[in-house]
């Protein structure tokens, strides 16, 4: 999690009428960025966090991620890009988004709170998190519809709304502010994401250190220590990302239609990231993949965003 030295916000007694706005509080953090040659840069970033109190010292940081305009998609000449990322330019209103995808603990915690909808198992994952060397595993195995009983249990017990990120936010916060391939830049390597590294995406062969980082499943949301320019680790790989919205296969459609003029009541939804099984192409920033909203896949977890 965040520093130490940052107190996480109480919100153990958010239950009643008047529940406290949480205050934004400052980070610092080293930013994932490579050369040409996947070589790391030394670069740092700052930017601003709350934290909810979830109980017995479990927190769940959420990173303030500022609006502005960004070009959604990837340009004609990028490698891997399908026909559903044609460029879009589109405005984003100031959000917030976990720094890190949901982990198992955090899940068991919000499980345990009052349902809203649905029932929810407090242990859903195939990778089992109770080794030493496996904390802080990010939640898996779980559905859409699971994940919006979870947002909807955090809205419930704290200030402000919880949702899963639109395609727009998500894309715009993987993004931030970066044009190339990858948020880190034009390629990407095992120091800064877990994807099936036995490929690399200039096409070139790999050589035998990378293809021995290989890790065939999940690590640690805190593994990959380094962030991308908003302060979010591991946009990329370790776990695709469910969205909120239904998938389409271009972005004109699919900012302008809603749940309600859907007749499927199980449509596919949108993921986006990569996994830890994942060629490299698919952790592109403007990568789009679907799957049925009620499949359970333990190549799949999510993230939240907030509003207030």
């Amino acid at each position: 999690m965040l520093p130490k030295t940052a107190r996480s916000i109480n919100f153990s007694n958010s239950s009643s009428p008047s529940k406290p706005k949480p205050k934004d509080r400052d980070f610092e953090f080293f930013v994932a960025k490579l050369d040409r040659g996947g070589t790391l840069i030394a670069e740092r970033g700052k930017g601003k966090y709350f934290t909810l109190d979830l109980g017995n010292n479990i927190g769940l940081d959420m990173v303030n991620i500022k609006g502005g305009k960004f070009k959604m998609g990837s340009p004609g000449n990028e490698d891997g890009r399908a026909s559903d990322e044609t460029q879009i330019d589109y405005p984003v209103q100031t959000f917030y988004m976990s720094r890190y995808l949901i982990t198992q603990v955090q899940w068991e915690k919000v499980a345990k709170l009052p349902k809203v909808d649905l029932d929810l198992s407090d242990k859903p994952s195939t990778f089992d998190e109770k080794e030493l060397n496996k904390r802080k595993l990010p939640v898996e195995t779980i559905s859409w519809e699971e994940a919006q009983e979870f947002c909807k249990r955090l809205s419930q017990k704290f200030e402000g709304e919880y949702k899963l990120p639109t395609e727009v936010q998500w894309e715009y916060a993987c993004r931030a502010n970066t044009t190339t391939p990858f948020y880190c830049g034009e390629t990407i390597t095992p120091k800064v994401a877990n994807y099936d590294c036995h490929y690399r995406y200039d096409g070139k062969p790999p050589d035998k250190n990378e293809m021995e980082q290989y890790k065939g499943e999940t690590v640690s949301v805190e593994f990959i220590q380094r962030t991308n320019n908003f302060g979010l680790n591991g946009m990329c790989g370790n776990l695709w990302e469910w969205c909120e919205d239904i998938y389409y296969p271009n972005y004109k459609d699919a900012l302008n239609h809603s749940d309600s003029s859907v007749k499927n009541t199980r449509p596919d939804r949108v993921i986006r990231g990569g996994a830890w099984n994942s060629f490299p192409a698919s952790c592109r920033s403007a990568k789009r993949n679907s799957k049925p909203q009620d499949i359970k896949m333990n190549t799949i977890g999510f993230r939240v965003v907030c509003t207030f």
